[in-house]
């Protein structure tokens, strides 16, 4: 039911009667709107329905790696005047004894962050559990986040290495392109994911041709945070050890972060709805986990702000 009351004072106050305008039943909002009038005559509008969407939101999250549908790249390479036959460059023969488990945690597509339907909204006054207010997640079962990584979609692959002295070589990179003066090439793999091991280590695999003592030469894999500890920064590369490192892979701005970073820079979205027909949109700020092993993931939502910081809230549902 809507109450309206008009109230007429003519008993002294610090302000005039004239000063206040009765609102009308047109003029009467679901959301609680407060029309008011200044001395100057300048409208005020203030919105009393803040409380209708947290401001905070915390889902309970965990990953879920999508692998590739096909890993059919070969690798050739030649140094000097030696080639070499081709081999599978996801197989395991052509990378080192010890890393021959990343061709089972190291070959995915894609790394899903998707709700466990859990989680709690910071109301003003404290927080509830979500499913014990009107909110509701919009879509529960899409995911929150997709990190896509970097993969070889390419048939054949072939690097030449040509040695010049015993510290300077030249390299014919295998995407094809100029010579790189005494330089490792470094090329996209695919995505890590290994149960147990946490969030931080969801990353960016590359790829490179190096003389290892044990085996000759082999494929190396490095994460991108690995890389990225030793000064090698895409997507110009860099020196480490004396030995220049060259990313051949054109880098668009998510390639930088890793899935982790992803979740902090707010690229994990979601919306709550309310059975009123209004929603209200989050982008993530931040994680937790604290016990890396269940695989569980908090992480923590802000209520989106539309232009000039006012709320983007109360927008109607799209079909």
């Amino acid at each position: 039911m809507l109450l309206i009351k008009e109230i007429r004072q003519h008993t002294r106050t610090p302000y005039g009667p004239q000063d206040w305008d009765a609102t009308s039943v047109e003029g009467a909002s679901q959301l609680g709107f407060l029309d008011t009038r200044t001395r100057d005559k300048h409208n005020i509008l203030e919105n009393q329905g803040s409380d209708l969407y947290p401001q905070e939101v915390m889902l309970r999250a965990h990953a879920v790696a999508i692998p590739f549908d096909n890993q059919e790249t070969t690798f050739a390479f030649a140094v000097n005047e030696k080639s070499y036959a081709p081999l599978s460059f996801y197989g395991q023969t052509i990378l080192e004894k010890k890393q021959s488990g990343f061709t089972q945690h190291g070959q995915f597509a894609q790394a899903h962050l998707m709700t466990t339907g859990e989680g709690v909204l910071y109301m003003h006054g404290g927080h509830k559990l979500l499913g014990h207010t009107p909110h509701t997640l919009k879509k529960p079962h899409a995911p929150l986040m997709v990190k896509t990584f970097m993969r070889q979609t390419r048939s054949h692959l072939f690097e030449r290495r040509t040695d010049l002295s015993p510290v300077r070589w030249v390299t014919r990179p295998a995407y094809g392109g100029g010579a790189i003066p005494s330089g490792v090439c470094l090329m996209s793999y695919g995505g890590y994911m290994k149960e147990g091991r946490g969030i931080e280590a969801i990353d960016q695999l590359f790829a490179s041709l190096e003389k290892t003592r044990e085996s000759g030469w082999r494929l190396a894999l490095r994460s991108l945070n690995e890389l990225r500890t030793n000064n090698i920064l895409p997507p110009q590369g860099g020196t480490f050890d004396g030995t220049k490192y060259v990313f051949l892979d054109t880098f668009a701005p998510e390639d930088h972060l890793s899935f982790s970073g992803m979740i902090d820079a707010g690229y994990a979205r979601t919306t709550l709805t309310r059975t009123d027909g209004t929603a209200a949109s989050y982008v993530s700020w931040r994680y937790e986990q604290n016990d890396p092993g269940s695989g569980l993931i908090n992480v923590y939502f802000k209520k989106q702000q539309g232009p000039e910081g006012v709320d983007d809230e109360y927008h109607t549902l799209e079909a």
